[in-house]
Parts: C-alpha cells; sequence; structure tokens
C-alpha cells in the first residue's frame, strides 16, 4: 500500500491521457482576464520543476494523507496552489476554469472504488477524484490550446458530471535526484539561509529567477537575466552582513557560481531600454557591500520568505522588467529602477545543503 505524507512533492498524473499536471507562468488573458489568475495544463512531457506539487492539509500535524481529506496542491516553483472557478469558463471547451492563485483552494479525494477503499483510509493510489469545494472534479482530455506558449497543451478544467477523464494518480517523488533543488516538507520552522551557501533567486510575482551566462552585452559586460527555466547558471553563492540599526536589513554579495562574476551595478550605465540602470557580472570582487536586502516579515534570512533588493548608491530597486533582455532574448530584462512594483519582490526558493 502506497502513503502519502502531509507536505510530500508529488506529481499529478491523468491516468486516462498519463498527462502531467503543470504549472505556468502565463497569466490568464482575454474575457476572463486576471493579475492573479494563472494557467495550468496536462502534458505527457515532464518539464521540471513546473510538474511538481506539494500536497498538503490544513492539519499540519497530520503526518499522512487519507482518502476523504480537504487537501491543496501547491506548485514547487510558482508557489502558487491549484484553485477552480464555478464562474468562470476553460479557454476550449468552456467547462469550469481551473487555474493558480495565491489563495489555497481545497480538493477532496476520492477513490475511484470507494466501496473497496473508503473515507480515512491512508491507502492513496490508484484512479482518484479531486474534487473542488464548488462540487467540480479536476478534468482533462484530449482538447488543447492552439495558440501561444500553450500551443497543443491539453486544457485541464473543472467538469460538472463524472467521468473517466475525471481520474487521476497522486506520485510521490522523496527528493528525486534530477531535480537541480530539493524542496523541504512543509513544516512550522522557518529555515535560515546560512553563508557561502549556493542559493537560487527567485523573483517573487513571475517565478523567475536570477541568471547569469558567459553571454556579453554590447558594451562587453557579462550579461544578468530573469530565466523561466531553471539551470545551473541560476546558482549565486550568498555572502550577507546583518545591519546593527535595522535587523531586517542585510548588506549582501552575490557570486555566480558558474562563471565566478559577482553581481554589479554603475550608477553611470544606463540599461539598454534606457528605463534603468544596467545589472551585469564583474568579473572582480567589489571593495564593499553594493546591495542591500530587506526582509518584510523577518529578522533574519530565511527560504521562501519575500524580500526586496536595493543598490546601495541609490536605494533603487532590483526588478525584473517585462522587456526582454538585450542579447538573450527569449529571456527578460533585469535593472535596476525607482519605483518599486511587485517585480521588485524576490525570494530564495532552494539553498543547497
Amino acid at each position: 500500500m502506497k502513503n502519502i505524507k502531509n507536505g510530500q512533492l508529488t506529481l499529478i498524473r491523468h491516468v486516462k491521457t498519463k498527462r502531467y499536471l503543470h504549472a505556468t507562468i502565463e497569466p490568464i488573458k482575454g474575457k476572463e482576464s486576471r493579475t492573479d489568475r494563472f494557467h495550468v495544463y496536462a502534458s505527457t512531457d515532464l518539464i521540471e520543476p513546473y510538474c511538481y506539487w506539494i500536497i498538503k492539509t490544513q492539519e499540519l500535524l497530520m503526518s499522512k494523507i487519507r482518502l476523504g481529506d480537504q487537501i491543496q496542491l501547491q506548485n514547487v516553483i510558482t508557489q502558487l496552489y491549484l484553485s477552480s472557478d464555478e464562474q468562470c469558463k476553460s479557454k476550449i471547451t468552456k467547462q469550469g476554469l481551473v487555474y493558480q492563485s495565491l489563495k489555497a483552494s481545497n480538493w477532496l479525494i476520492v477513490h475511484s472504488s470507494p466501496q473497496q477503499y473508503p473515507v480515512q483510509s491512508e491507502y492513496i493510489d490508484g484512479a482518484l477524484r479531486l474534487i473542488n469545494s464548488d462540487g467540480r472534479a479536476l478534468h482533462s482530455h484530449n482538447c488543447f490550446f492552439k495558440a501561444g506558449s500553450l500551443s497543443s497543451k491539453a486544457e485541464v478544467s473543472g467538469f460538472p458530471e463524472r467521468d473517466d477523464n475525471d481520474f487521476w494518480e497522486i506520485i510521490s517523488k522523496d527528493d528525486p535526484e534530477y531535480l537541480i533543488y530539493r524542496t523541504p516538507e512543509i513544516q512550522n520552522r522557518l529555515i535560515p539561509i546560512q553563508q557561502l551557501k549556493k542559493v537560487i533567486i527567485r523573483n517573487y510575482l513571475t517565478g523567475y529567477s536570477l541568471h547569469s551566462h558567459s553571454i556579453t552585452n554590447s558594451n562587453g559586460t557579462q550579461e544578468v537575466t530573469a530565466f523561466r527555466d531553471r539551470d545551473a547558471n541560476d546558482l549565486w553563492i550568498i555572502t550577507y552582513k546583518q545591519m546593527e540599526k535595522d535587523p531586517q536589513k542585510f548588506m549582501i554579495q552575490l557570486q555566480h557560481c558558474k562563471t565566478g562574476g559577482y553581481l554589479f551595478c554603475s550608477k553611470n550605465t544606463k540599461n539598454y531600454s534606457k528605463s534603468g540602470l544596467q545589472v551585469y557580472c564583474a568579473k572582480t570582487k567589489p571593495n564593499e557591500y553594493i546591495w542591500e536586502l530587506q526582509m518584510m516579515k523577518h529578522q533574519d534570512l530565511y527560504l521562501n520568505e519575500v524580500f526586496i533588493i536595493n543598490f546601495r548608491q541609490n536605494g533603487n530597486f532590483l526588478s525584473q522588467l517585462e522587456s526582454n533582455s538585450e542579447v538573450t532574448r527569449t529571456q527578460k530584462q533585469i535593472s535596476v529602477i525607482q519605483q518599486s512594483s511587485m517585480n521588485s519582490f524576490w525570494m530564495i526558493e532552494y539553498q543547497q545543503d
């Protein structure tokens, strides 16, 4: 028998089509356009880490998930929750809309053979239905998006009726070796960030990572971008010093692991779109800390907790821009800008053991 732990890393696979539930950082546009809702889809391709979901209940002290429990599914990379809205229609079939949002949504776990596997059973295996509080089952089928970044991806919807397209498998993944990072189980304690550890820094709103590589800008500096996926070029070594007058603030230094460059900015160098200051990697270590990190809630630096980063020379904000980067046009521009926005919020999503 298979048990699923509360807070475990999982894959959610559609039984009939063998496609996996995936998150995206693609906002829902059109008639149902919302800035706080993001697409999901189903695909046989495992696009790491967007296919990994943390399964949990509101009862944090429960060690195992049981049939009949109300669960929440939180994507590892976007940190958003799988949700449903019966008032809004899905893009392709006009069934109930299924999406990701900041607000947690509950899903009831029901086995396909409830007589054999009754409520409260800890045997979470085989075909399962996930039913939202609006009564609609998580559903997928051979209906596909036809354009844009989701082209040829299968729709996921909320279905008011019941059929074989409602069945899903929950597959547990215990720290798979092929993930570049490992997500700790949901727990009450905070995980502190340690000196000289390798970290991945992600934009809180977009899910893009702070990224660099050996490619140079037109002025010869090493390009720094925001990257949608994850690879070894997302890893940075962090050094920091807590400020005595304000324990929520830290002077920090970030060294790019693969190239050895240091995250840098000059108040005399504009970015190529002239909307802020250029951010790049310097070949030599700065003589002093040039970045200041401010935690939003805590007086220490913790994993998965939100912060802002200021350029100390002028107090402006490290931000991801909507425009593409100068050279690597498939990635986004990183810049220091005067006015903060939601794109100025960051978090550390991974710390190497």
